[in-house]
């Protein structure tokens, strides 16, 4: 599959997170198990495991913060990273910084 991309001219509106609801109404869209499936499904074909038993909790967790605002004050989907090089890292376990991979897969 090829994609082809172009370079953005102004930035696009995000159509996420929506409003949460106070019900489910017949109409609207439901976090159904179906759904998770199918994203377990997608996962697998990208070459990640199959999310199995309480997997599917979690990812229900997920698809839920990116897909409902939150009622919690402070979110953090949109906080703003001020501009210039990112922050350093946190020491990670064992002296490797998070986000570095270590040794031990993938040839290394």
């Amino acid at each position: 599959m090829e994609h082809r991309t172009s370079i953005p001219t102004a930035p696009t509106p995000r159509a996420y997170p929506l409003v949460r609801i106070a019900r489910v109404c017949d109409d609207g869209p439901v976090l159904s198990f179906g759904l998770l499936v199918d994203i377990a499904d997608a996962l697998t074909a990208h070459g990640f495991p199959r999310p199995q038993g309480r997997d599917f909790v979690a990812l229900r967790e997920c698809v839920a913060w990116f897909v409902y605002a939150s009622d919690e004050p402070g979110d953090l989907r949109d906080v703003q990273m001020p501009e210039g090089p990112p922050p350093p890292l946190p020491a990670g376990v064992d002296g490797v910084p998070v986000g570095t991979r270590h040794g031990g897969g993938c040839g290394q």
